[in-house]
């Protein structure tokens, strides 16, 4: 088990990371993640059908979900100041949401 879980840590984790902003929220990283489900439950020897939330859990790792979003709020934090803040957007400077971001709108 020990040496499962070190194999997956050596891997897993710097392949799903790499360059996981742009294709995290594609529709391939439904198979990936269910690959990272695969292997997590190869490690824990349980069923196929087993659900993997608690496995994860215990475990302590990041499904692939909870990666892309850690990666895009550590860019958005470390990237602040690219970003317009909405009190420079908008005249009314004096608002609880001031310093939030503003979010171009764009057509799908």
């Amino acid at each position: 088990m020990e040496s499962a879980r070190l194999l997956y840590s050596a891997l897993f984790p710097s392949i799903l990371l790499y360059g996981i902003m742009f294709w995290g929220n594609s529709l391939h990283a439904i198979s990936i993640f269910k690959l990272q489900e695969r292997a997590i439950k190869i490690m824990k020897q349980v069923s196929r059908n087993t659900s993997c939330r608690q496995l994860f859990k215990t475990l302590y790792l990041l499904p692939l979900l909870c990666m892309f979003v850690h990666e895009t709020l550590m860019f958005v934090k470390y990237n602040s100041q690219v970003y317009t803040k909405k009190s420079f957007v908008h005249s009314c400077n004096n608002t609880r949401n001031k310093e939030d971001l503003f979010v171009i709108p764009v057509k799908p």
